[in-house]
């Protein structure tokens, strides 16, 4: 160690109690200085250490060059903003510095991060285009994608659909929108940027309600999409409408496009499907109906719903009731009355704070009287779901939807608890 060539450590912090502590080393060759960092005193094993070090930076640097060629290819190819290369290629070298270092599945890692970045700026790409160009499956890619946000330290933000339809409606030749001199082509401009508002507004609707949790939402995009053009009497076809987002589950879609049928076109008299004559109007009140009363909508009865055009689509029949209604229409064949049946005996019993919320109702709406007093003798003989569907029905008495369908629940979970096996045995734990 007296030699001049020889290695000597001016500044060691090392200690027994922490054997992976990093301590600063100064190494000094010929004169020449240069920090290190090691964790053992000996020459040998800080030299041996070095070379490691040495390698393992080396590999570092060259996976990150590799993934900063592989964001700017995909940044060139979709042209993207210069602003989310640079940050994409920040994001995965504090990716390495926290604990990444390459490996087999350095492209998806590195996909990852570019595709945080995209929904931090709200740009329309879906991971099916960042997929193909990979070769990976959804499932490895979602897993890494968690990964990254484990190791970098932040969420996934939220996507902007709205940006989607911009995207479709801009791409699309037969729904773009260029303002011409010509007062023919004018109004086609005029109908291209209505059918546009309308498609945003089903979207939103979708999007923000109880009709979709988040799973298919690209597939109800492009079906609203269709349907919207379809009335508006544009001829689209689901191929060229998927291709541009590159979204590749078509029977989805088919199938998406069959509900929103029921919804919409069933749903009101205001959207007459395959017909000339239409209005905007009618499309916009519609939706603002359907904005208004979703949460309502499986709680009208047919007639009411036929007065407010609407066919009785999400009335939920229950099991007990088909079979009652195929036992009946059997015994109408067979010459047997209804009266002639046994009798039920289980009855619906209003308990105080009912009568007394109805009573209050009374007082606060004296034109409801009539119907009060019908609806109670009706739920004193029989209690049927279509009584309190009718009274559900009528605008003016929506807020006794809670109390009436707790009348509901509470007999049946009385005829529920006769079949119930009582649990008697009793286990017996060691102790």
């Amino acid at each position: 160690m007296n030699n001049q060539n020889s290695t000597y450590f001016t500044n060691n912090t090392y200690s027994l109690e922490n054997d992976d502590f990093v301590n600063e080393l100064e190494f000094q060759k010929n004169g020449e200085r240069t920090t290190l960092y090691g964790s053992n005193i000996n020459e040998f094993d800080t030299a041996k250490h070095f070379l490691d070090h040495f390698t393992i930076n080396k590999y570092q640097s060259s996976q990150k060059i590799k993934s900063y060629k592989l964001i700017t290819n995909i940044c060139r190819k979709f042209s993207f903003p210069n602003q989310v290369e640079k940050q994409a290629k920040h994001l995965v070298g504090q990716a390495m510095n926290n604990g990444w270092s390459g490996g087999e599945k350095g492209k998806i890692i590195t996909t990852c991060c570019l595709y945080i970045i995209i929904r931090e700026n709200q740009i329309p790409c879906l991971i099916h285009q960042l997929l193909q160009i990979i070769d990976c499956d959804l499932k490895t890619f979602h897993r890494q994608l968690f990964k990254v946000c484990n190791i970098v330290g932040i969420g996934i933000p939220k996507i902007d659909y709205l940006k989607f339809v911009d995207l479709i409606f801009s791409i699309h030749p037969k729904l773009k929108c260029d303002i011409v001199d010509n007062i023919e082509e004018n109004q086609e401009f005029a109908k291209k940027k209505q059918m546009l508002q309308c498609s945003k507004q089903l979207v939103e609707i979708l999007t923000n309600s109880w009709l979709n949790q988040g799973k298919e939402i690209f597939s109800s995009l492009i079906a609203s999409i269709y349907l919207v053009t379809k009335t508006f009497g544009y001829e689209t076809k689901i191929e060229e409408l998927a291709d541009i987002i590159s979204y590749p589950l078509i029977r989805r879609i088919e199938y998406k496009i069959k509900t929103l049928k029921k919804l919409l076109f069933g749903l009101t008299k205001y959207i007459p499907w395959r017909d000339e004559n239409f209005n905007l109007q009618d499309f916009e009140e519609s939706l603002n109906f359907i904005l208004t009363n979703i949460k309502f909508l499986h709680w009208f009865d047919k007639q009411k719903c036929k007065e407010k055009g609407i066919d009785g689509i999400f009335d939920r029949v229950s099991r007990r009731r088909r079979k009652d209604q195929n036992q009946n229409q059997s015994n109408e064949k067979s010459g047997i009355r209804e009266n002639q049946q046994t009798p039920m005996n289980t009855k619906p019993t209003i308990s105080k704070s009912n009568q007394k919320y109805l009573e209050f109702e009374k007082l606060s709406n004296p034109e409801i009287e009539q119907d009060s007093i019908k609806l109670e003798q009706q739920l004193a003989k029989e209690f049927d779901d279509e009584t309190i569907n009718c009274y559900l029905a009528t605008e003016e008495q929506i807020r006794s939807r809670t109390l009436l369908q707790n009348l509901l629940f509470q007999n049946d979970n009385k005829k529920k608890k006769k079949r119930k096996r009582k649990n008697t045995r009793k286990r017996k734990y060691f102790k």
